[in-house]
Parts: structure tokens; sequence; C-alpha cells
């Protein structure tokens, strides 16, 4: 959504999902042009938005540019503080858009980071620096309170302070408390206050070593559907998100067959996304023995299997476990709202909606 004053002339030129690119002219004359621009959440999908920022310079290489948003990358890893290390090769085609785009980073201000641990001393920690943002969600609109708040916090003050509107309206609607379902039977939804990236379990979740990444995957049906969904949680040392992927799909398959399934497709979108793994997790006693015997059989599952094998020889030394569900129910959460979307869904160092009530 693009917003300006009535003393501005606008002249949109395109726009998507991704971006709304336009001239901005003042009345006294002056203009530059302007690209308000969203980098895909997805790394293997970023290469196509890259390409929309460099349309958007051809359009005008002689006009004073200026682009803001969310890249959803970083020119290099002294941009972030924790989390996993950026490959070059993510990074690289980002630093060449800017480049050929002749495009100048602006002078950082303010604090690097938007929270730490708050302890003093040794103890001391930076976090990531995620921002805090306030998102809407569409299910809200579910709560008899949700319009009355939005109007109310829309209409009480002066249209020319967006910003400040929308900072009321994140506050109204988190001082009221709105639940919502997310689809989930028997899962209920508190909108927080702040945002951040570690989730807080009331089940005791292990977390790997320093600088280590551990993987959880599950699997949930609807039977009357034949709706398989999958659910991943790849987190840190810390706890925090570095990605949450769902899926579903269509099928008759036997629990160790959808546990299998998971763990598969949930290993080959951290290949597409080029980001490692050292422990992975599975509900799945069955899952793990298998994983460990050498088999030819040619059953469904023993075929998932042994792409589950070729798919884990790109982590080398990844070590695969069992683990009781209780101890990562956020994976059962994702894998239960995977039945209510038909789309893959990934988050990148967000906490998805449908772990908001688990925080």
């Amino acid at each position: 959504m693009l917003l300006w004053k009535s003393d501005k002339d606008i002249t949109i030129n395109n726009y998507s999902s991704n971006h709304i690119d336009c001239f901005v002219e003042f009345h006294d004359g002056q203009s530059f042009h302007f690209t308000g621009f969203y980098g895909h959440p997805q790394v293997n999908q970023r290469i196509h938005t890259w390409t929309k920022l460099k349309r958007c310079f051809n359009i005008a290489p002689l006009r004073p540019w200026l682009v803001m948003g969310d890249f959803n990358e970083v020119l290099s890893n002294n941009e972030k503080i924790g989390g996993p290390i950026r490959n070059q090769h993510q990074i690289q085609p980002f630093q060449s858009t800017i480049d050929l785009c002749h495009l100048t980073p602006l002078i950082f201000e303010g604090e690097l980071c938007t929270w730490t641990n708050k302890c003093q001393g040794a103890g001391h920690q930076l976090q990531p620096a995620f921002k805090s943002r306030f998102r809407f969600e569409k299910i809200w609109l579910q709560d008899d309170q949700c319009l009355d708040i939005i109007q109310r916090q829309w209409t009480e003050n002066s249209p020319d302070h967006i910003l400040r509107d929308i900072d009321n309206l994140a506050s109204g609607i988190s001082f009221a408390n709105l639940r919502s379902s997310y689809g989930i039977n028997g899962i209920t939804s508190q909108v927080p206050t702040a945002t951040s990236t570690t989730i807080k379990t009331q089940a005791k979740w292990i977390a790997p070593p320093s600088s280590k990444l551990k993987l959880n995957t599950d699997a949930s049906i609807n039977m009357s559907s034949s709706l398989i969904g999958l659910g991943a949680l790849l987190r840190n040392s810390h706890g925090e998100i570095v990605a949450a992927m769902t899926t579903s799909i269509k099928g008759h398959l036997k629990p160790e067959e959808m546990e299998a399934m998971a763990l598969f497709w949930s290993l080959k979108t951290l290949v597409q996304l080029e980001l490692s793994v050292h422990l992975i997790e599975t509900d799945s006693l069955l899952v793990v023995r298998n994983l460990k015997k050498s088999s030819t059989n040619l059953t469904p599952f023993h075929a998932i299997l042994n792409d589950v094998h070729l798919l884990v020889s790109n982590f080398p030394r990844a070590q695969i476990s069992h683990v009781y569900r209780s101890t990562y129910n956020e994976t059962h959460l994702l894998a239960k709202f995977a039945l209510t979307v038909d789309t893959e869904c990934i988050w990148l160092e967000e906490i998805p909606p449908p772990l908001m009530t688990v925080m």
C-alpha cells in the first residue's frame, strides 16, 4: 500500500505483490523515482524480485531514485548479529543487483539490535536484529470487536499521521486481547504485544549445542479429505526460529509413511533454501530405526527413506534421532495448520501465525 499527501503528484509505473514503482512530483517541479520493495521470503524465489528491481531501474536510469522496504537479504554477514551465517552464494545476487542499479545504502542510524537478553556482565548477549513489526491477520476480522477497534483507532487521529495511526491500531488490537482460531480445532491464538523469534515452550525442548541447528518434523492428517499436513521447524541453540515450513499433500499413506514424507520434504526444502542442519528429530521411532539399517525392501515406506538418505548426504555429520511428540508440540501445530491452507508456507527468522499461541 502506498500513501501520499495531496501536495504530491504520484504516477504509478507498475506494481506487483512485491513492489510498487512510481514517480513522485512536488508542486514546485522537483521529482524523483520511488520504489517500495519487498524481497521474496523464500530464498529460491528471491532472484525473481532482484529481476523486478533491475527492471524498475531501467524505467528511468538517470533520475534520482529512492528504494525503500524490506529486501529480506543482507549485503554482508556484518549486517546481522546471531542466527546462521548467510552463504555468500545467497548474498551475491543481491550485491550484484545493488551494484548494477547504482544504489548506495543509506547511513544506518540507531541501535543495530532491537533487543537483548538484558543480562549484565558475561551473560550479556546481543540478539538478532529482527525488527518488530505489526502485521494484520485477516482472521482477526472474525472477532466481533475487530472492526470497531479499527474504525475507532483510525478515525480518532489526524490523517496526517499514518504511522502513528498504525501504532495506535496495533496497540488497540493488543489491548483488546483478540483471539482467533487459525482454523485449527481447539487452538486459540492471543495477539502478541511484540514480535519475537524465540518460542516459549511448555514442554521441554532440548536446544542444540552452540552454533548448531536442530530440525523437528511432523505430519498430520484429515481423514475425511485424505489431506496430509507436513510441518517442520529449524531452530538454533537459543531456541530462535531459523525457518518454519508447512505444506500439504493428497494421498492415503500409513502413519510411518507420512512421518517419512515430512522428513523428506523438510530436508528437500532446506536444500533449496541453502540452509544447514546438524540435528534432526522425528517422533516416529519406526522411521529412525529403518533409517539406521540398510534394506533392499521396495515398499513405498522404504522408497521414501531411500530419498531421505540421499538428502541427508547434503548435510555432513547430521544426526537423526527419535523424540516424543510432547517435546516439540510446535511442529505438530505447523502440520495441523498445513491442513487449513492450500499452499506451501515458509517463514524465515520469524514466528509464523500458527505458533503465536505457544509464545
